[in-house]
Parts: structure tokens; sequence; C-alpha cells
């Protein structure tokens, strides 16, 4: 009986999954704004919900909880940390990346520009991402393959940006660290420490690119 329960649940939080990302693609957004209202709801609220009052289960199984930040965390997220950055330079200077991705050049007029993209752009598609791809689906994933939950996730997050029509250069970054950061959310079980640590490796990246490329 409890073996047929869990594979009703997982059945259930994969259809979850399902018309989650069914409702980002098919909501009319017109603009940024609407996209980042459509990610919102139908990404973060509407699976994180569900969990609470349907299913009647903990947020926190699936990332929704504040990360314990002692001194392993620390010392893991600034070695993961230092590992993706290190590696995407030499990826940037050794490899076609180079000659394709560049943060957008406006930024570089004014430092208002850089500021309002990071914060709102930037800090909004980290949220977004990270709530459902390193918390929501990493954690359902998890309870079918464990670890190898990581790498689906980024590969669930890569086939969402290609159906979107957003497979491209300029989502580089994301792309990129959405294999660490789904690492780190696995080691912290929270998909907020994700969240801050894709937000700063993004913000970081451009800022290095636009002052010495």
């Amino acid at each position: 009986m409890y073996m047929l329960q869990q594979k009703t649940k997982n059945i259930f939080l994969g259809s979850i999954a399902l018309i989650s990302i069914a409702g980002a693609f098919l909501f009319p957004a017109h603009d940024l704004f609407q996209t980042f209202l459509a990610g919102i709801a139908f990404l973060i609220i509407f699976p994180y919900l569900t969990i609470k009052f349907v299913l009647k289960e903990s947020v926190k199984q699936y990332g929704l909880t504040f990360p314990q930040f002692n001194k392993k965390l620390f010392l893991q997220f600034g070695s993961l940390f230092l590992i993706s950055l290190g590696l995407f330079f030499i990826l940037f200077s050794y490899t076609p990346l180079g000659k394709h991705y560049f943060p957008p050049t406006f930024l570089t007029q004014r430092f208002f520009f850089f500021f309002l993209y990071s914060i709102l752009v930037g800090g909004t598609f980290s949220l977004i991402f990270s709530a459902f791809f390193q918390g929501f689906l990493l954690f359902y994933f998890e309870r079918l393959c464990k670890e190898w939950a990581i790498l689906l996730q980024w590969f669930c997050f890569m086939l969402f940006l290609f159906i979107a029509g957003d497979w491209g250069w300029n989502m580089t970054l994301y792309i990129y660290i959405s294999l660490f950061s789904g690492a780190l959310a696995y080691i912290s079980r929270s998909f907020l420490t994700s969240f801050i640590f894709t937000w700063i490796f993004v913000i970081l990246a451009d800022m290095f690119l636009l002052k010495f490329f």
C-alpha cells in the first residue's frame, strides 16, 4: 500500500511539473515584466502551493528553506564558486564561447544600468530558475534517482530553454551555472543557496567580462 501511495504521489508531482512548465509556456506574455509574472506564478507559486495545500507536505522537502550557513557550507559554497568561475574563464578563453557570449554592451554606459539589470533581470531570472529547477524539480527527481537528480534537472533546464526558444548564447551563464548550483542545492537542501550562488556568479562573471574583455 505504501509503495502504491508513493508511486501515485510521484506521478502527481510529475504532472504538477508538466502543468507548471506548460503554464509558463502558454501564458500570453508580451514583454519582460509579463514573462517574469508568468515564471513566478507557474514555476514558483503554483508548485509550492500545491505541495503545501494539496499534498499537505512540507515545502522544506523541496528546497524552500533557509540553509544553515555553517563553516562546512561556506567552504562548499566557496569551493564550488571558485571552481565554476575558474572553469568558466578557461572555457571563455579557449573555446568558441568567447566568440559568441558577451554581456549587453549598454551595461557599460552607466553603473546604474548595470545595477538595475543585475538586480531586477538577473536576480529575478535566478530566483525563478533556482526555485523550480534546483528546488521543486531537483528534490522531486531525488526521490527517483538520488544524486542523479543534479544532472537530470540540468538537462530539463536546457530542454526548457530550447522549447521556449531561449536556447542561445545570451543564456550561457544560466545554463552553465545551473549544474553547479544544482549540486549546491542538493548539498545544502535549499534552493535559496542555489539562488544566491547563481545570482552572484552571473553578476561577477559579467562584471569581469565587461572590465577586461
